[in-house]
Order: C-alpha cells, then sequence, then structure tokens
C-alpha cells in the first residue's frame, strides 16, 4: 500500500483506541525499550513529546525513567524553528516550560539546542512501519530530514502502537530507514 492509504487507515485504527489501551501499549513499549536498549554510555537522547489528542504513545515514561537511571544523559526533544520545515534538538528539563506549537505539539519554550550530530539515539514517532523498517509519519518529512543529519552511528528506534506490515509500496530515496521498531 502507498503511504496516503496506510496514514488514513492507522490514523484510524489509532482513534479507536481507547485511553486504556493507549496506556497499556505505552507501558509495553516502554519496558520494552529498556529491556532492549543498552543506554550505557549513552550521552544524548532525542525523543519526541506525545500529542495525546493524536493518540500517540505517551513517552513521558520513558522520559522519566532516563532521568532517573541515566542522570548524566541529556535527553532532548524537537522544537520548531520558526516558520521553517525543521526542527531543532532542545535539552529538555524538568522545569522546562512547554508551550502547543500550531502543529499542536509540545515543545519547551526555551532550553539548549544540542547539534543532531551528537545524538547517541534517536526515537521516532510514527503511524505505522514496515519489515523493511521504513516508516510512515504524518508526511511533513520533518524527521527524514533531522535523521539525514545524524551521524551514521546513531541509532534511530520507531515506535509503533501496531505490528509491522508487510511493505509500504512508495518509499522514497529520501526516506531514511530505522535501524529498531518496538510495537506495542
Amino acid at each position: 500500500m502507498r503511504k496516503s492509504e496506510l496514514r488514513t487507515i492507522f490514523k484510524r485504527e489509532r482513534e479507536s483506541l481507547s485511553d486504556e489501551e493507549v496506556r497499556r501499549r505505552s507501558l509495553s513499549i516502554t519496558e520494552q525499550v529498556f529491556s532492549s536498549i543498552d543506554f550505557s554510555g549513552i550521552r544524548h537522547i532525542h525523543i519526541f513529546l506525545s500529542v495525546s489528542r493524536y493518540r500517540e504513545i505517551d513517552t513521558t515514561g520513558i522520559i522519566s525513567r532516563l532521568r532517573i537511571e541515566f542522570p548524566r544523559t541529556q535527553v532532548c526533544v524537537p522544537r520548531m524553528i520558526g516558520n521553517q520545515d525543521r526542527f531543532e534538538s532542545v535539552v529538555l528539563l524538568p522545569d522546562s516550560v512547554l508551550e502547543i506549537n500550531h502543529f499542536g505539539i509540545p515543545e519547551p519554550c526555551d532550553g539548549v539546542t544540542v547539534e543532531s550530530k551528537l545524538m547517541d539515539i534517536v526515537f521516532v514517532p510514527l503511524l505505522c512501519a514496515d519489515r523493511q523498517r521504513h516508516r510512515v509519519g504524518y508526511g511533513k518529512g520533518f524527521y527524514d530530514r533531522f535523521l539525514s543529519e545524524c551521524r551514521q552511528d546513531c541509532r534511530k528506534v520507531g515506535l509503533s502502537m501496531f505490528p509491522l506490515i508487510d511493505q509500504i509500496d512508495d518509499v522514497e530515496v529520501h526516506d531514511v530507514p530505522l535501524d529498531t521498531i518496538i510495537e506495542a
């Protein structure tokens, strides 16, 4: 199937999930993240902040555990850069003030920006992904641009509410494949 079809199907699938099911799947993903990834020696992690109205995976559990278990690791989140079609990675502190941007995504009002080249792990949002580790996002290309700026050895980890599909038919040259996909 093509990305546009998959986007429609999986948005509908996510919308049909109950609050309890989103919570359950988010907890499952959090547990899998910590049982499958060795965070020792990791200095910079980029992770998205969830948009609850889109029924996204709740990443607050991952962020909280990283802060407690790996206090020397900087946890960074995206912040849109003006009117550009890109974001920067900003250190998220426990007292960071968040505001909702024009896409409905929470982001820090201020904070230290960290170069994408410093990221050791990037957790990537997605609607669905295939067995070749390609993803379908919201279609704006923000993460593909960001991932293309990261080091080659940066681990790209997708977090998925749903099992992998067989294949995305219209993968493009600029689509950056993930290294790992963790499914609920």
